[in-house]
């Protein structure tokens, strides 16, 4: 366990981290309200363990984290209707967005 300040992260601690996230591992990271699990979502064994770890359902999907509006783009299937709206009134900020399912 490395300890992380929000505030002013240590450079080193991070590499740390991303160095076991390269290699497909799950790490635990803090966020503001409760300790999340992460992993390269372009690696389907690393995802498959999260699934694992958590006792996760297949078919409940797990959240995507996002830097920008062009990153979302990129890593969606297709943009909701509303989704530019609600990014240029809410980013930077939270906003969880989650697709409609029929």
């Amino acid at each position: 366990m490395l300890p992380i300040d929000a505030t002013k992260p240590n450079a080193e601690s991070l590499r740390y981290a991303a160095h076991f996230l390269e290699r497909g591992s799950v790490v635990a990271i803090p966020t503001d309200t409760v300790y999340g699990l992460a992993a390269d979502p372009f690696n389907l064994a690393a995802v498959d363990e999260i699934f694992r770890v958590k006792g996760r359902p297949d078919e409940r999907g797990l959240p995507l984290l996002v830097d920008s509006v062009e990153q979302a783009e990129v890593l969606t299937r297709s943009v909701l209707p509303n989704f530019l709206k609600l990014a240029k009134a809410f980013w930077p900020g939270a906003l969880s967005l989650e697709p409609v399912r029929p």
